[in-house]
């Protein structure tokens, strides 16, 4: 190939190799983000992280400054730009490389850190997972486990101060659902770790993924959790709570919120306890009209188990004296209607010194307000029994299960809804 020659001097001027230059600036922009983000990060104080295809900038980088070397040497050296490609290689592989080993190591250290918080109780800030198998018999590791649900900040009473908890955290919210604490009593995955207790098995399953955002770390976990009733996965996201100062450590928190479970496959229990929570759910469907008939007066009434004094309606006198009057059988047959669960998942349960099967389950309760004639809605709490000893392991290996006659042992005032028009 013919070379260009300045007519007045013996410089020969090659062209540029393209790839050569591209390859170049594509390292060049990849390595120019990466430091200045690790500057303004040490500035403020925060981590950097980028999305995982970033790094493909670095890796197009590399490869284009080599096909561009390449060319260059095949041209016999009648291309300039060897310089180029060479920087162009080690800046993509320097600084891909540093980054790739900052995101992996730091990733590593996350993941055994909320691995370890679900697993291991070292300290009170961690060990979600052990203290929920201790809490049946423990009520200081369940509200423990319960406080590991919220943010470090937001955990405003001791575990040992279960009073305060409850009046902190299990106040209805504005549009009337559950408080958090009740809400955290019934979730699936704390019921059955809860009543397996140490018969309960956890098996990490690994991490799923992590990411930084809003200031915190999110990494979502999966285990396999072999309880009395079934097994299951769970994934679940543990947040960080990161120091507001150099002198406090990161705190981790289970975020709920964000737990789902799949392939559950019950045990032999697990499904004689299924079927026996839908024959107690039609006995609640037929509570009322057994409630309205006379013979009810005559049996002995169910036990008022609400606490009255740590209620906060205004009128909770006579709404005690409403509510009982209607279990009672005394009330007038308008006015009042009994709302039952048409299905139910997971609910507490035990069985009694004499065999008999015991549940714990919502009901609510609609009543007119006779002062104001508005309709107004009470979350109520159950326990039903059946009348019988059963075993629910046997009950289903029958073609046609007997269903048990049930009983109202017990009901308990647990909020009002807003009222209804």
């Amino acid at each position: 190939m013919a070379e260009l020659r300045d007519s007045g001097s013996d410089t020969v001027y090659r062209p540029l190799s393209f790839l050569a230059l591209a390859g170049f600036a594509i390292s060049c922009l990849f390595g120019g983000v990466v430091v200045l983000s690790a500057v303004l990060a040490i500035i403020q104080g925060a981590p950097f992280f980028f999305h995982n295809g970033v790094l493909l900038v670095a890796v197009v980088g590399f490869v284009v400054a080599w096909l561009g070397l390449n060319e260059i040497r095949n041209s016999e050296d009648t291309k300039a730009g060897r310089t180029l490609a060479v920087s162009g290689m080690w800046i993509s592989l320097a600084t891909g490389a540093a980054y790739f080993a900052y995101s992996y190591f730091t990733g590593l250290a996350l993941q055994q850190q909320a691995l370890a918080f679900f697993l291991r109780d070292d300290n009170e800030f961690s060990g979600w997972f052990p203290r929920l198998q201790r809490a049946g018999r423990d009520k200081v590791e369940f509200y423990r486990a319960f406080l590991l649900t919220m943010p470090y900040s937001a955990r405003t009473a001791r575990p040992e101060d279960g009073d305060k908890i409850v009046e902190l955290f299990d106040r209805p919210t504005a549009d009337g659902a559950t408080g958090r604490l009740t809400r955290f009593k019934t979730d699936h995955s704390v019921m059955s770790l809860v009543k397996g207790g140490d018969q309960a098995h956890v098996e990490p399953l690994g991490v799923k993924e992590w990411v930084y955002e809003k200031g915190s770390y999110r990494v979502t976990c999966a285990f396999r959790i072999k309880s009395l009733e079934g097994t299951a996965d769970l994934t679940i996201t543990a947040v960080s709570t990161e120091g507001e100062s150099d002198r406090l450590p990161r705190f981790w928190f289970a975020d709920l919120t964000s737990a789902y479970l799949t392939n559950m496959q019950p045990t032999p229990l697990g499904r004689g306890l299924e079927y026996l929570r839908t024959v107690a759910v039609g006995f609640l469907g037929q509570l009322e009209n057994e409630i309205r008939q006379a013979s009810w007066s005559r049996k002995p009434p169910p036990r008022d188990g609400t606490d009255w004094t740590k209620q906060h309606p205004d009128d909770a006198a006579e709404l005690k004296d409403r509510i009982r009057a209607i279990f009672d059988g005394k009330a007038p047959d308008q006015g009042w209607h009994i709302n039952s669960p048409s299905k139910l998942g997971l609910t507490d349960w035990d069985r009694d010194a004499e065999g008999r099967v015991v549940f714990k389950m919502p009901l609510a309760l609609v009543f007119v307000d006779t002062n104001s004639d508005v309709l107004r809605a009470a979350d109520l709490q159950t326990v039903v029994r059946t009348k019988t000893p059963i075993d629910p392991e046997r009950i289903v290996q029958s073609d046609r299960p007997v269903a048990p006659e049930w009983e109202l042992l017990e009901y308990q005032f647990l909020r009002l809804k807003k009222n209804k028009k």
